[in-house]
């Protein structure tokens, strides 16, 4: 049963500069862009099922960053949250793989075409 059916949860919107995790209080704070309240750099919505690494863990906090550039999010039903990369090098496999797979899977459209 998807868990987020029965009950609002908030979104998780990170600061990749601070390295901090906010969840908006208000439907207000959804409607504009929502910024860091420390040093007031756009916050980025990473999904509900997002677990921030600790503040000091770089290199946990420069996967997410790889991650929600190539626009991999933590979005979902509450069902499960997806695959999880244990390391900044998995993460540039799964990113550098999954457009290898975008790009083959266009290539082979046009030479279908053909």
């Amino acid at each position: 049963m998807c868990r987020y059916a029965f009950h609002v949860y908030r979104d998780h919107h990170v600061c990749f500069d601070c390295r901090k995790m906010f969840r908006p209080h208000k439907l207000e704070d959804y409607r504009s862009p929502m910024q860091c309240p420390e040093c007031r750099n756009p916050l980025h919505d990473m999904g509900r099922d997002f677990r921030p690494p600790k503040q000091a863990n770089k290199k946990q906090w420069e996967k997410a960053k790889l991650l929600y550039s190539n626009g991999l999010t933590f979005h979902g039903c509450g069902c499960g949250s997806g695959p999880r990369v244990a390391t900044l090098r998995d993460a540039r496999e799964l990113v550098e793989s999954r457009f290898w797979a975008m790009y083959a899977t266009k290539a082979h459209m046009r030479r279908k075409k053909r």
